[in-house]
Parts: structure tokens; C-alpha cells; sequence
């Protein structure tokens, strides 16, 4: 405030100050005095500011005064109304304290009433518990008192032997019961623990080691598992086994200290040689015997201390006992060995600790010699293969681990991690084993520490040598190139003495001999060295292999300079090359470096290791290949020239280059080369021969001039060849040259004679080629006036025609052939096919031959006997040609005979059969218009395609009709038709007699051999036409019998194993799978259709996700027979060889592909071990209704078997081809071919009163004849007896016979098998442990289904079950959990098998449930 106008108005003062003024610090006095100072501080003014001064104080004062009555007078009501309510509040809060202090009075009383009663208990409470913790040290005091008496007991002071085991156990128990009830300053326990306890324990303690030390000595392993059994009751097994570890140690290190020092080698050689007393120094040694020697006998000691070692081991991995483990694991207990304990605390093996720890010591040693010593580093390097064998054998017991040897519980060091990280070359391959140790590889870990850790330095530098020893051998063999003043010397002394500086370049270009054997003799001493470690001997290989290839990179790089001359491979050159002979001695000093590979690749009485061999055996084959490509450039060379002037034939130098270029290849190339290419030079003699007379025929009309050429040239020509090839050991006698051979009789042969020679293809013409047979047939064009020539005919030049003929290097243009079809047949590549056409094109122009040319008519009287003939022999022929030709016919095996045709189509034929007699055979055409003349034998459609290939009809393809098989002999003459038809497909004659076939199922061999064939080259000389219609009702219907119905259509081809297939298949089918039926033909596409369907259909129904885990894994052939056959599309039969699969397996993997079922091989057979049954392919699959089986499911529930469901077995015998006469002759033998007992006695007594064989001295006695003696009597019988007892002669007749059974299984036809039937054995046995199990075995043949009866025993039995594969065997095992024969066998009875056909074995030792 600076002056009156500065005066505030009362509200601002308010605003600014009042705050100040309601401060309680607030001093009038000293606010005047601050209010004073700041307004003016001069004396002048002082009078005049305190008026004003105190204006404004008073204005101050009445603005605050006024301030105060409004708020008094604003507020008044308020605070009067919160005085009234804090004077309610302070009535109710008087109240309040009032009820409180009740509430504290009433509190006070009733604390006085429980206090008392709680001290009361409280100091109850507290003297039980003082009671209960003296009643526990009592005990504790009592039981301590125990144990130390059994203790006192268990180590006896006097005389009495003392048990140490069980005294460690009570010790542990003392000191576990001192620490829990904290015995510690009671008088007697401290006295007792002073006196008795500690002098026990140290005397058990000390027993232990002496027993534990002892042991290992002696090698004694019952005293170290008494000690380790002491010091494991003690507790302390962990800490004195690393005590004896370190112990071991400790005494190793002390006698390999300072063994190896260079100081005291060299004070060992002083020593041993101040002894020596040979005057010429014999018994005088080196450094070197002296390292060796002390190097052998720390590996003794490592050896002896390391056996001990692993005795310690041993005795701990056998030791087991019950291990108590911490009350923290809820008192679990743990069954393990003392090696587990061990090697938990440890952290390995004790043998695996030891022997670490030994190398390490050995390394020391070693390493410390070697870095003060060059000469013990060297020593060890040059010998590193001795280091190696003085480690092996000795140390085999500890290395091998199959024999018991360092086995560690880690996966690898980080030392080994790293060196194996770092080794690829070679690395720790598992086979890589010591040839000194072969029970030790470099995968055991304690060779890979001893390797890693001492020897992997030694290793690479031995290698490294053992390469820069071979490397210098290389070196050797091709020395520097001299300077270039010598270079100079050398022309000038050429020039002056008349030589050929060539020459002298050739002499210096080929190693010497005697150098190349060193780099064998190097590469060779070097493997005999490191054989006897595989590792080393494959890092030596390759090391020689890099040797090798750098030689034959120097020989390359020469061969490349020598040989940019082109003079020095020139075959037409005046004279030869001095270089060519350069090039021969380079390729044969890497053949005789190739030979030398050989033989250290062939075994000897000490072979190579296999990867060292492999090695080897590469390098080998890269030096054959490289010799095979120089040697190439040579020969192919002179092929060129050689080919070359032989295609010129116009050219009258001709004879004088090719001859040149022979000579140049035998002289030059052949004779000094030391490999022979005889593969090689075979094929070009051989195509020179043919190369010239194509070029000579193909090129040239045949004329006369053209003959004496090829008579002239020709034999030059072979001559010339026999000589080249005759110097690699070849004669000129390939197919080429017999084709040549073959093709000169050609050459003076007429068109006709030619035309006739192609067309009949006779076998004397097979073996030459169509190319040569085109050159000949199209020489033969122009010779016979058609005055063209082969380019001619194909519309090309002449030189293409001769590239076409020599081969596609000597075509000079894409486009070959003008004429556009023939230009296809060039592009195509197919020679062939364009020689069949030219030929066929040929031979229509020359003679336009045709079949009826050939044929000559028969006269009217030939005709008339003929037909008289065929009416004769064959009633039913009703078919007279009006005109009838003949011509004469060879087969593809020989056979000769007679056509007889018509105008149309050939009707007879007349040739020598098998039964050696001339007879006349109709032909499927003449069978046609006559049905009925031949007897008819019907068979599959399937088989009718198997005919027409050249097969013979089998028994087993037969069909047999209702009324049977017609009576026909061996030899007849028959028709075969396709099932269901009249129309004859093939023409035979019978192999067997109608009569011997008892049965088509199962039967083998041939029924009829066939003839001729619809659709045979015989079918096609006439109309082609296909087989008619005929109806089948107006002859006798094909019915089959249910028994033969093959539904295996290829049974009626010649193949046995096809035939024994479907036979086995017929029978285990159902009756209502047996329809007769013919058989409907499937794609493979279908039935692999098929087959998806029905493993669909299984999983969506039969093995559905819920109900099928318990099955898993299930064989395959069990998911095929069980659960996929049955469950096929209706009307629909699965046969996996239809398929385009073949077999089960390829099937199931391509499913496991596709993802819908898992596989996996259990003992070499293939289980489906998973189902997808959350594949998009089963989501989307609707499952179809089954087909209703005829006869009940035998999954069904056990019911009461009634004497009419049960199989029925039957006794039957079969005559044997020996007896067969006796039958015949009394005609006893039935249609059915099997008779019983009581019928064979019948027969035999029948037989007996026919010839009246009855002795009438005696009539129990039988006179033999000769069907008796044949079929029933030995040879001496024969010679000695005339009478036989008859019923001894009964049983002779009923053994004779074969025993066969018929089996009848309710509602499937009677099977007839050969022998007794099988049994179903039921096998009671015990498995692992007390575990027993009950097992069926043989229950297909019965018609049981292993599964369903798994499924039925599984819920009588309530036991788990599986259905097995028996391993050799096409049989499965139904497993049941439990002694359940008594179960198993009643319901096998349910199902019809009666008790003799049960053979039970009970293995298990237990009662029967």
C-alpha cells in the first residue's frame, strides 16, 4: 500500500487478510509494527502514516465486524439446531456408557468363575505332558540299553564270532534313535556310546575296509560283498567306495610318476648299457626299448588296479536289497543294486570314475614326456599302431563292454561330444573294431576316452605321415620338368645327332615301372600297419585313395598335352606317331597301379578291414573306369577309320585304309597295351563283318560283280579281324559273324526260294536279324528286275540309308525319310518295326504271295474216303464240304501233319497224337457244325483264356456235370467248352481215364493235352469267325456238384501252386459261398474298389471304435479272413490277387498311406496296430445291409448241443493204384472212390470165394495169386509163401489201404481228408511267474471262428483274451487268461465238437475250476 488511493475496500481486505488475522499466532503489536515498516521507513512521514495507518485499521476492523454479523445472523438456526442434536447425542452416548459398564461388571464375574477351573486343567495338562516326555526317554533310555546288549551280543569281546552285517544295522539304529530322541547327556547313553558303541563301530568300520580291501585284492568277490553288505547297513557304502577310488588313484599315480621322463629313460639306457658284456653289442639298447618297456608296465598296473576295480563293480551291480527310502516319499520302498546307490551319489559307474580317472593320470604321464622329449613324441608317433596293440589285448577286460568292461550312465563327455562333432570324416562308426581286441569297438566309452583323451593325437599324426610317405611315392614317379637351358641342350643334341624331339618328350613322359610298384609297394606296407585297427586303416585308405587320385590327375593332365596332337590317334597316318606309344605306357602305369589296388583289395590270411576294403574297391573301380575311358579314345578312334572306309563302298581304296587302320590298331594300340578291352574289340570285328556286307548289299543291286566282291573281300575282311582280335584272346564268332554265316546261302537263292524261306520262318532263319533279312530281301528286288534300291523304296538318300544301317552317329539330318509313315517308324526309334514293314512291303511286290497258292485240291476219291473216314470214326458228323484242299503244316514244337480245308475255313487234321497213331482231329470249325461229335468236357471261362495261351487243361479246372464225367479212355479224342456253353473253344486228346478221376477238388496233373485251340494260328488261316450260339437245352446241362465248384478259376492252368491255392480256399468256404456259378470277371480297379469297401464296412461295423481296442494288433491275414471276407459287398467275392495289389501286405500299406489304419511287424508278420476311425473316408461312409447267413452266427450264446449239430467224423479208406486191380475184378471198388472197413473186408472175402482161394486143409489160411501178391505181399513174401493166414491178410489189405475221414460239419458239404483228423489242443501252461494261461490251438479246420470264440470265452471267463498267430505255422491260438479248460472245452462241445476231437494238456500244476 504505496498511498491513500491504494486504501482496500472492506470485501477485498476480507479476501486478502482475513486469513492472517483468524491465524492464533496472530500479535496485533508486531502486525502494526511490520505494517508500518512496509509503508514508509522515513522519520518525515512517520506522523502522517499513523493516521492513516489507523484509518485503515478501523476500515479493516468494521469491514470484519460487519463480516461477522452476517455469518451470525446467516447461520443462527443451524447452530442452534446441531446444539439440540449434540445434546441428544450426548444423552444417548451417557447411555451407552452406562450398558457398557453392566456388560464389563457382568464380564469380570463370570472370568472369576472359569479362571480358576482353566489353571487348574491347564496345570494338569502340563504335568502329563512332562509325564509323557520322561515315559519317551525312559523308553528311549530302555531301548538304547537293547540295542547296545545286541550289539554287545552281535561283536562279542571274547572268543564268539562276531556278525558285522547285522552289528552295522544296529549301529545304524543306535545312532538314528540317539539323534531322534536326543539322548545326548544322559549318564548311562553317554557312557554306553563312550564305551561300547564307538569302540564296535570302528572295529565294524575297519573289518569292512579289510574285507572290502582283501576281496578286491584276491579278487574274491564273496569277502567284498561282505564288506560292501557291512558298509551299506552302516550307511556309508557312497563314501567308501570313492574312498577306494581314490585310493586306486592315489597308488597308480605313485608307481606311473616319472616313469616316461626323458631324464630317466636316458639314465635307464645308461644303466642297462654299462651292463652289457656282448663284445659286438647284441644286448645294447635304445631309447626306444627302454619307453616300450616302462610303457608295458604302467599298462600292467593300470590292468591289476582296474581289475580290482571292476570286481568292486561287479560285486555292487549284483548286491541288491530293500533301500529305505526318506518318510518325505510316504515310506516308499525301491528295489535296487548297490551300483544304483552308488552311482546316484557319485554321479557314475565306479569303473566309468576310475578308469577317467586313470587315463587322465596315464595322459599326464605321456604328455609330459612328450613335451620335454622331440624324441619320445616321435618315437610314439612313428609307432602309434604298438601304442594302439599295447593297449589291446591287455586292457580288453576293462574296454569290452560285453564283457563286463567301462560302462558309463552318462551319454557322452564334453571332450568326446566335441572330438565327435569334429571327426567327419570317419567318426565312431559300430564297426569299426581292433583286429588285436575283437570284442572292443571305438563305440564303447572307454575306448573313446582312452581315444579322446591320449590317442586322437597321436592318430593324426601318424596319418598325416603315413599320407606324406605316399605322396612322395607319387611324387617320385613323376619328377619337375627340367629347366629350360636343358630343354635347349636337348634340341640342339636332337638337331645334331638326326632324333626326333618327340621322342625324346615320350621318353620323359612315362614314369618308370619300378617308381609306380613303389607307390603300391608305400600304399601297401602302410595298410599292413594300420590294419590291425579298423579306424586307422580306413583313415590310411583314404589317404592312399587321395595319393591315387592325385596320380591319375598328373597321368590325365599328361594324357591331355600328349594327346592335343591329333597325329598322335590318327589310324590313317603314313607312319605312327612316336606319342602314340606316350599315351599306351601313361594308361598302362595306371593299369599296373590298378592291379596292384587289386590285389591288396583280395583277401589274404590277414584281410583289410571291411571300410578299408571299401575304400580300396572305389579306388580300384575309379582306375578301371579311367583306363576303360582312355582306352576308349583309342579303339574309337580306330572304329571311325575303320567304319569309315568301310561305308565307302564305291571308293576303290577301300580294302588298303580299312586294312591300315587294322594294322594300326593291333601294332600300335592292342599289342602294347597291357589291359584287354575284349568285350570291346568283340563288338567291332563283329559289326566290321556285318557293316560291310549291309553296305555292299544294301547300297548295290546283287549282281554278279557284287557276289565275287563280297566272295573276295569278305574272307580279307575276317581274316584281318581274327588277327586284331586274336591279339586280346577273341575269336571272331559273335552273333554278327554266325548271322553272315547264316545269310551267304541267301545270296544265290531265288526270289520264290527267299519269299518261301521268310514265310515259313523256319527255326534254320530265327536267329538272323530283320535288318539283315531286309538288306537280302531288298537286294532280291533289284536283282529280279524291280530297279530300285533300299533308299529308293524308302524314299531317302543314300547316305541316310547307310546311317540308318551303321547306327544314328552317321545320320546327318533329323529328317531320314521322305515318306511321311516311314519317317514315323525312323522317329519312333523302333528299327524293327520299320524292317517288318519294308520286308512286308517287299515281299508283296516280288510274289504277292498268298495261302491258297499253296493249297492243292484233293481228288473226288480222296474226298469220298475221307468223309467215309471222318462218318466212321466220328457218328454224329453230319457236315459233307462240297469242295476240299489239302496242304502239309510243321508246328511250333514240331509236329507235322496234314490241313484239310474247305473254301472258307480248315475242317480236319490229320497228324501223329501222343498215343502214336495217324487219327483225324476236327477243328473248333467243323466242331461247331456238329455239337455233338466229339465228347464235351467243360471247364471255366477263365481257363478257356489259359488254353489259348498253350496250356493244358488240369484236372482241378474241371466242372463236373450232375450226371458225372462221360466214360472216356486215355487217348480219346474230346471238345472242351466253356462252362454254360455248347460251342467247342479247344480240340485234346484225354491224358488220364475218365474213371481215376475220383475228385476234382484237390486233384493234380493234366486231363486233357490240347490240339488245337480257338483263336490258334490254324483258327486264323480260315474265316475268324467267333464261337456260334448253340442252345444248351438240347443237350445235356452242365450242372456242378456243390463239392466242385472251384470258384479259384485259374486252377486249370498248368501250375500246381495255382491249383493247390484254390483247393485250399474250397475248403473252409461256406455252402452258400459255393454256388455254381460262372465265374464273373472282375478289373483290378473293381475288386481294389472292393476291397476299400469292405475294410470300411469292417471298421464301421465289426471293429468299431468302442468295442475294439482290447484286439489291437490283429494280423493281417486275421483282418482278411475273419472280419473282411464276411462282410463283402453282397453277390461280391474278394480275391486279393485279382487286385492291382497281389498280395495282403502291398494292400495294407497303401491303406496305412492313405491313412486309415496303422501296421507294424510283430516277429516277421505283418498286425494292424491302430484304426483311424476319424478319417474323412469313414464320416462320409454309410455301411450297407450284411447278407444273412443260411446257418446261426457262432458268436451266439452256448445252448444245449443236440445230438444233430455235432461234426460228424467217419473212418473211410481209398484204394490205392496197386489194389486197384483186385477191386476191378470183383468190382467192388464205389464211385465215391472211399469205402469203410467192414466193405474192404467185404471185397477181400468176395475176391476169395471168386478164385476159390480157400485152403480146404485149413480155411483160416488164404492161397495167394497174383493180384494178392502184387498189391499185398513184399518180395520175399512172394518167393517164399503160397498160403497167408486170412486174417492177417485182412489187416495187411486195410494197411495197405489209405486212411482217410470224412468230416461233416452241420450245414457245409462232407469234406474228405487224407489221414486221421486233427486234434484241438487245449493247453494249460504257465507264463511269467505264477501266471497261467489256457490256450486253443487248430480250430479252423472245424469251421470254429477263432474270434468269436475269443469274444465268448472273454465274457464266460471274465479273463482277458487275444487271438494269436502261431509262428510257421497258417493256424492261430485263441488265449484266454486263467485255468479255463473246463470253460473252453464245454463250449467247443456247444459248438459240435465231440470230446474225442479235444486233446487237453494241463502244464499248470493247479486244480481245475
Amino acid at each position: 500500500m504505496a498511498g491513500g488511493s491504494d486504501v482496500a475496500t472492506p470485501e477485498s481486505v476480507g479476501r486478502q487478510q482475513f486469513d492472517e488475522l483468524l491465524d492464533p499466532s496472530f500479535d496485533a503489536t508486531h502486525y502494526a509494527h511490520e505494517l508500518v515498516r512496509r509503508r514508509d521507513t522515513s522519520l518525515e512521514l512517520k506522523a502522517d502514516k499513523i493516521s492513516s495507518i489507523m484509518n485503515d485499521l478501523c476500515t479493516t476492523r468494521d469491514a470484519l465486524d460487519a463480516r461477522l454479523r452476517a455469518i451470525v445472523l446467516g447461520t443462527h438456526e443451524q447452530i442452534l439446531e446441531q446444539v439440540l442434536g449434540v445434546a441428544s447425542v450426548d444423552v444417548t452416548l451417557e447411555q451407552v456408557e452406562d450398558q457398557v459398564r453392566e456388560i464389563k461388571q457382568y464380564m469380570h464375574a463370570l472370568r472369576t468363575k472359569i479362571r480358576v477351573p482353566y489353571e487348574q486343567a491347564l496345570e494338569y495338562t502340563n504335568q502329563a505332558r512332562n509325564l509323557q516326555l520322561a515315559t519317551q526317554h525312559v523308553r528311549a533310555t530302555s531301548k538304547f540299553m537293547q540295542l547296545v546288549r545286541r550289539l554287545g551280543v552281535q561283536i562279542p569281546e571274547g572268543e564268539g564270532r562276531p556278525d558285522y552285517a547285522l552289528a552295522a544295522l544296529t549301529l545304524v539304529d543306535i545312532e538314528r534313535l540317539v539323534a531322534s530322541s536326543d539322548l545326548c547327556g544322559i549318564d548311562v547313553v553317554d557312557r554306553a556310546l563312550a564305551m561300547e558303541v564307538a569302540p564296535r563301530r570302528q572295529q565294524t568300520m575297519d573289518e569292512a575296509n579289510e574285507m572290502l580291501i582283501g576281496g578286491m585284492r584276491r579278487q574274491h568277490q564273496s569277502d567284498v560283498g561282505s564288506g560292501l553288505q557291512i558298509l551299506f547297513n552302516l550307511g556309508v557304502i557312497s563314501n567308501a567306495v570313492d574312498t577306494r577310488i581314490q585310493a586306486s588313484i592315489t597308488a597308480l599315480h605313485t608307481l606311473v610318476a616319472g616313469r616316461i621322463d626323458p631324464r630317466a629313460l636316458h639314465a635307464g639306457v645308461r644303466e642297462h648299457n654299462a651292463r652289457a658284456t656282448a663284445i659286438d653289442g647284441r644286448d645294447m639298447v635304445g631309447i626306444d626299448s627302454i619307453l616300450w618297456t616302462r610303457l608295458e608296465d604302467m599298462i600292467d598296473a593300470v590292468l591289476s588296479s582296474g581289475l580290482e576295480v571292476r570286481v568292486l563293480e561287479r560285486v555292487l551291480q549284483r548286491k541288491r536289497d530293500v533301500l529305505r527310502v526318506d518318510a518325505r516319499t510316504d515310506g516308499m520302498r525301491v528295489d535296487a543294486s548297490y551300483l544304483d546307490v552308488v552311482a546316484a551319489q557319485l554321479g557314475d559307474r565306479v569303473l566309468a570314475l576310475w578308469w577317467a580317472l586313470a587315463v587322465d593320470t596315464i595322459t599326464a604321464e605321456i604328455r609330459s614326456a612328450c613335451d620335454e622329449s622331440s624324441v619320445v613324441r616321435q618315437i610314439l608317433t612313428n609307432s602309434y599302431p604298438r601304442l594302439v596293440q599295447l593297449f589291446l589285448p591287455r586292457l580288453e577286460p576293462l574296454l569290452a563292454a560285453r564283457l563286463g568292461g567301462v560302462i558309463s550312465v552318462r551319454n557322452a563327455e564334453s571332450s568326446v561330444a566335441s572330438v565327435l562333432a569334429a571327426d567327419g570324416e570317419i567318426g565312431y562308426a559300430s564297426d569299426f573294431d581292433l583286429a588285436q581286441s575283437p570284442n572292443v569297438q571305438y563305440s564303447d566309452w572307454g575306448m573313446r576316452v582312452l581315444w579322446t583323451r591320449l590317442l586322437s593325437v597321436f592318430e593324426a599324426e601318424y596319418v598325416s605321415k603315413a599320407a606324406s610317405r605316399m605322396d612322395d611315392s607319387v611324387t617320385r614317379c613323376f619328377p619337375a620338368p627340367p629347366p629350360a637351358g636343358l630343354v635347349d641342350a636337348q634340341s640342339t643334341w636332337s638337331q645334331r645327332h638326326n632324333t626326333k624331339r618327340d621322342e625324346l618328350t615320350a621318353v620323359n613322359t612315362v614314369p618308370n615301372r619300378k617308381l609306380v610298384a613303389s607307390v603300391v609297394r608305400s600304399v601297401g606296407t602302410e595298410l599292413e600297419m594300420a590294419k590291425s585297427d579298423a579306424r586307422l586303416c580306413a583313415m590310411v585308405a583314404r589317404a592312399a585313395a587321395r595319393a591315387i587320385a592325385s596320380f591319375v590327375a598328373v597321368t590325365k593332365d599328361r594324357l591331355a598335352s600328349v594327346m592335343s596332337n591329333p597325329q598322335v590317334v590318327d589310324p590313317c597316318a603314313a607312319s605312327a606317331h612316336p606319342l602314340t606309344r606316350s599315351v599306351i605306357g601313361l594308361i598302362n602305369c595306371v593299369e599296373a597301379l590298378r592291379v596292384g589296388v587289386a590285389e591288396l583289395c583280395q583277401p589274404n590270411e590277414q584281410p583289410l578291414t571291411a571300410s578299408a576294403q571299401a575304400v580300396l574297391c572305389t579306388c580300384r573301380d575309379e582306375l578301371q573306369t579311367f583306363i576303360d575311358a582312355q582306352s576308349d579314345v583309342l579303339l574309337s578312334a580306330a572304329d571311325r577309320a575303320i567304319s569309315s572306309a568301310l561305308l565307302d563302298v564305291e571308293d576303290p581304296s577301300l580294302w588298303s585304309r580299312a586294312e591300315h587302320a587294322l594294322q594300326w590298331l593291333q601294332t600300335q594300340v592292342l599289342e602294347p597295351l597291357d589291359t584287354r578291352p575284349s568285350r570291346r574289340i568283340h563288338l567291332m570285328t563283329d559289326s566290321y563283318l556285318t557293316l560291310f556286307v549291309h553296305t555292299v548289299c544294301a547300297t548295290m543291286p546283287l549282281t554278279e560283280a557284287t557276289k565275287l566282291r563280297l566272295a573276295s573281300e569278305l574272307p580279307q575282311l575276317e581274316f584281318a579281324c581274327s588277327q586284331a582280335a586274336s591279339t586280346v584272346g577273341v575269336r571272331v564268332t559273335g552273333d554278327a559273324y554266325k548271322s553272315v554265316r547264316q545269310m551267304r546261302p541267301l545270296l544265290f537263292m531265288s526270289a520264290c526260294d527267299l519269299a518261301q524261306v521268310l514265310g515259313d520262318k523256319s527255326a534254320e532263319w530265327s536267329s538272323v536279324s530283320e535288318l539283315d533279312l531286309l538288306n537280302h530281301v531288298v537286294c532280291r528286288v533289284a536283282t529280279e528286275g524291280a530297279g530300285v534300291v533300299p533308299h529308293e523304296l524308302l524314299e531317302c538318300s543314300r547316305r541316310e540309308w547307310l546311317g540308318c544301317v551303321a547306327g544314328s552317329a552317321f545320320v546327318e539330318s533329323a529328317s531320314v525319310c521322305r515318306n511321311s509313315e516311314m519317317q514315323h517308324l525312323w522317329d519312333t526309334r523302333d528299327l524293327s518295326v520299320s524292317c517288318r514293314a519294308v520286308i512286308h512291303e517287299c515281299l508283296n511286290r516280288m510274289l504277292k504271295l498268298k495261302l491258297a497258292d499253296d493249297l492243292s485240291a484233293l481228288r473226288e476219291s480222296a474226298c469220298r474216303s475221307l468223309i467215309t473216314e471222318a462218318q466212321s470214326t466220328f457218328p454224329e458228323f453230319n457236315f459233307v464240304p462240297t469242295k476240299l484242299q489239302t496242304q502239309k503244316f510243321v508246328s511250333h514244337v514240331g509236329d507235322k501233319g496234314d490241313i484239310i480245308s474247305s473254301s472258307t475255313d480248315p475242317l480236319w487234321i490229320r497228324t501223329t497224337l501222343p498215343t502214336s497213331r495217324a487219327v483225324l482231329v476236327p477243328t473248333v470249325y467243323t466242331q461247331w457244325q456238329n455239337p455233338r461229335m466229339l465228347p464235351i468236357l467243360w471247364t471255366w471261362p477263365v481257363v478257356i483264356e489259359k488254353l489259348v495261351g498253350g496250356a493244358d487243361l488240369m484236372t482241378a479246372g474241371l466242372v463236373v456235370p450232375k450226371s458225372g464225367l462221360p466214360v472216356l479212355t486215355k487217348g480219346s479224342l474230346v471238345a472242351v467248352c466253356a462252362h454254360g456253353e455248347m460251342a467247342a473253344r479247344a480240340v485234346g486228346v484225354m491224358a488220364v481215364d475218365t474213371r481215376e478221376i475220383r475228385e476234382v477238388v484237390g486233384a493234380k496233373g493234366k486231363a486233357v493235352l490240347v490240339v488245337h485251340t480257338y483263336k490258334d494260328w490254324l483258327w486264323e488261316a480260315g474265316s475268324k469267325d467267333e464261337p456260334p450260339e448253340i442252345p444248351v437245352d438240347s443237350v445235356e446241362e452242365a450242372g456242378v456238384e456243390e463239392s466242385a465248384a472251384v470258384e479259384d478259376t485259374t486252377a486249370g492252368v498248368d501250375t500246381t501252386d495255382a491249383i493247390e491255392g484254390a483247393i485250399e480256399e474250397l475248403s473252409v468256404q461256406d455252402a452258400a459261398e459255393s454256388e455254381s456259378t460262372a465265374a464273373v470277371h472282375v478289373t483290378p480297379a473293381e475288386m481294389d474298389a472292393l476291397l476299400m469297401t469292405s475294410l470300411k464296412q469292417v471298421m464301421a461295423t465289426v471293429l468299431d471304435e468302442k468295442h475294439t481296442g482290447e484286439q489291437l494288433p490283429i494280423a493281417a491275414s486275421t483282418l482278411f479272413s475273419t472280419y473282411m471276407l464276411p462282410n463283402a459287398p453282397r453277390n461280391a467275392e474278394l480275391d486279393i490277387k485279382k487286385s492291382s495289389f497281389k498280395k495282403l501286405a502291398k494292400f495294407l500299406k497303401a491303406m496305412e498311406k492313405h491313412g486309415l489304419l496303422g501296421l507294424k511287424d510283430i516277429r516277421g508278420e505283418t498286425h494292424i496296430k491302430s484304426l483311424n476311425w476319424k478319417h474323412a473316408d469313414l464320416s462320409t461312409y454309410t455301411p450297407y445291409a450284411k447278407a444273412k447267413r443260411v446257418e446261426k452266427a457262432e458268436g451266439a450264446p452256448a445252448v444245449k448241443t443236440q445230438k444233430g449239430n455235432m461234426i460228424g467224423l467217419e473212418e473211410l479208406l481209398r484204394v490205392p493204384p496197386a489194389l486197384r486191380p483186385l477191386f476191378d475184378d470183383v468190382g467192388g471198388e464205389p464211385e465215391s472212390g472211399y469205402m469203410t472197413r467192414q466193405q474192404a473186408r467185404s471185397v477181400l472175402e468176395t475176391y476169395i470165394k471168386k478164385h476159390n482161394l480157400v485152403d480146404l486143409r485149413n480155411p483160416r489160411n488164404i492161397r495167394v495169386d497174383h493180384l494178392v501178391c502184387d498189391g499185398l505181399l513184399t518180395k520175399d513174401e512172394i518167393a517164399k509163401l503160397t498160403f497167408y493166414p486170412r486174417d492177417k491178410l485182412q489187416q495187411r489189405l486195410q494197411d495197405r489201404m489209405t486212411l482217410c475221414t470224412r468230416l461233416t460239419i452241420p450245414g457245409s458239404p462232407s469234406v474228405v481228408r487224407q489221414g486221421r483228423p486233427p486234434f484241438v489242443d487245449i493247453l494249460c501252461e504257465k507264463k511269467m511267474g505264477n501266471k497261467v494261461v489256457t490256450r486253443a490251438i487248430g480250430l479252423e479246420v472245424y469251421g470254429v471262428d477263432p474270434a468269436m470264440l475269443a469274444k465268448e470265452l472273454r465274457v464266460a471267463c471274465a479273463s482277458s483274451t487275444s487271438v494269436d498267430p502261431i509262428p510257421g505255422k497258417k493256424t492261430v491260438s485263441v488265449l484266454v487268461q486263467g485255468h479255463q479248460v473246463k470253460i473252453m472245452t464245454k463250449l467247443l462241445h456247444a459248438r459240435g465238437l465231440p470230446a474225442d476231437l479235444l486233446k487237453v494238456t494241463d502244464k499248470s500244476g493247479k486244480s481245475k475250476k
